[in-house]
């Protein structure tokens, strides 16, 4: 069988990732591949520095003056990437194996409807959710809300336990390969979302000019969930927040909008009167809707 590696690229968008990023790109194949650019988002805690000293093979970095966030910094890594006729888009916090990316690759070579792939997700040995359905505005507002409400609203995550291959609505961004062509025709990220729900947006996309998102259920991937982003404030729901506004509006439209904002005020009001939210998060939850 040909290796198809030569011709895959790699994007990695990093922020403040100083912490994991060494051993992400020591699990990858890079002499294999035809690129890996890293695309460093104004790191404070020197990444790119820290990414240039480990002299890789076929590894390159790119240092934005400023952190311009998840899609606009995928969409760059593309644009200096080779062309090639696969991309993948890896978290600085996963650890893709050759043998995983072979795998994900080859099911795209034989899938011709498939544009995008994504491996099962794990944390160490426990599963955790690597797919999922298309969002809506109760399946974006459930996890919010406390325990009793949540029970009855819909889960829009398909369970870490789901082990189907094949199409699903979307997939986690932790690690994706996509068609290069496929990619190039929607036009790449939308570079609206900051942060979050940027492969959703990007996989209805996809749906719509009749190509499939798929789950490679064979395949394994470990991913330190959010290692970044835990770094953040509020653990960087704020971002969650104005990306979801921005999904809804554009997919369901402005009555879907204020449905998500009434649901999310009350979901905090009552965290608040619960004693799980302070005032001063309160507000500053407010403000970003």
């Amino acid at each position: 069988m040909a290796d198809l590696l030569p011709d895959v690229a790699v994007v990695i968008v990093t922020y403040r990732s100083a912490g994991h990023i060494e051993p992400t790109l020591r699990a990858l194949p890079t002499e294999r591949l035809a690129a890996v650019v890293v695309v460093d988002n104004a790191s404070v805690d020197g990444t790119a520095d820290l990414v240039r000293g480990l002299d890789l093979p076929k590894v390159s970095v790119v240092a934005n003056e400023r952190n311009v966030g998840f899609g606009a910094g995928n969409n760059i890594g593309v644009s200096v990437a080779p062309p090639t006729r696969w991309v993948a888009f890896v978290n600085p916090d996963a650890l893709v194996p050759a043998t995983a990316l072979e795998a994900l690759v080859a099911h795209l070579d034989t899938h011709p409807a498939a544009a995008m792939v994504a491996p099962r997700l794990r944390q160490g040995t426990a599963p955790i959710t690597s797919a999922g359905r298309l969002p809506s505005v109760a399946g974006l507002i459930r996890y919010q809300m406390p325990d009793p409400i949540r029970r009855v609203l819909p889960e829009r995550r398909l369970p870490a336990t789901y082990d189907r291959t094949g199409p699903v609505d979307v997939v986690e961004g932790a690690c994706m390969v996509v068609d290069r062509a496929a990619l190039d025709s929607v036009g790449g990220f939308d570079e609206r979302y900051f942060l979050f729900f940027e492969e959703s947006d990007l996989a209805r996309r996809l749906r719509a000019v009749g190509r499939t998102v798929e789950l490679v259920a064979s395949v394994e991937v470990d991913h330190a969930v959010g290692a970044t982003r835990k770094a953040e404030p509020l653990g960087s729901l704020p971002h969650y927040v104005t990306s979801a506004v921005r999904y809804l509006d554009r997919w369901h439209g402005p009555r879907a909008v204020a449905t998500f904002r009434r649901g999310m005020r009350l979901a905090w009001w009552l965290r608040w009167r619960a004693g799980t939210l302070t005032a001063e998060d309160r507000r500053r939850l407010l403000d970003a809707l």
